[in-house]
């Protein structure tokens, strides 16, 4: 058995986790409604499946780089806003907003939604490509879903780009609490 079907086998994905502590001298055991689950029967935390998710690509050689965290980021924690920094030549632009125009398609296939590309009005050639989604698992699956053909629209776009690679951000919805304020 290969290591990539061990990993296939050994981690589950969503189901009850059920977790045994010890809290003042007793045993104590509560069920988690879901959680990713090691191959040890342990719950991920945030980085340890950062970490195994960027193994994973790694192994199977995607396209997309694995996301960068250094926050706590829950698979159903949402919405995602992704933003992709381009700088191209100015008189590339007609060129390049042509073919930036096949990844809309393809972003919102792959779960995206409110795609757009963002002219700088200060700088010509910067150009900003948003889209969010419903949550950080469902935009870490994007990067499983990548299609030859989407490596080939992708390439031709990035073949604008005057930088090696195109600036990628994630941002997370914050996790704002209810507000104690009273109104009268």
């Amino acid at each position: 058995m290969s290591s990539r079907e061990t990993h296939r086998t050994s981690i589950k994905f969503w189901r009850a986790v059920r977790v045994s502590e010890r809290v003042g001298g007793r045993s104590v055991r509560r069920e988690l409604s879901r959680g990713l689950i090691t191959e040890y029967g342990k719950p991920f935390t945030a980085n340890g499946f950062g970490n195994k998710f960027k193994d994973w690509c790694r192994q199977a050689d995607l396209h997309w780089p694995a996301p960068v965290l250094a926050i706590d980021a829950e698979p159903d924690r949402g919405p995602v806003l992704v933003t992709i920094e381009y700088r191209i030549d100015p008189e590339k632009s007609e060129a390049f907003l042509r073919a930036i125009r096949d990844l809309s398609q393809q972003r919102k296939r792959d779960g995206a939604y409110a795609w757009d590309v963002f002219e700088d009005a200060a700088e010509k050639g910067h150009f900003l490509e948003t889209f969010m989604v419903v949550s950080w698992l469902e935009h870490l699956r994007q990067h499983q879903r990548v299609t030859n053909a989407d490596r080939i629209a992708q390439d031709i776009v990035g073949q604008f780009d005057a930088a090696a690679e195109p600036k990628v951000t994630h941002f997370i919805a914050a996790a704002l609490e209810p507000s104690r304020a009273s109104f009268r």
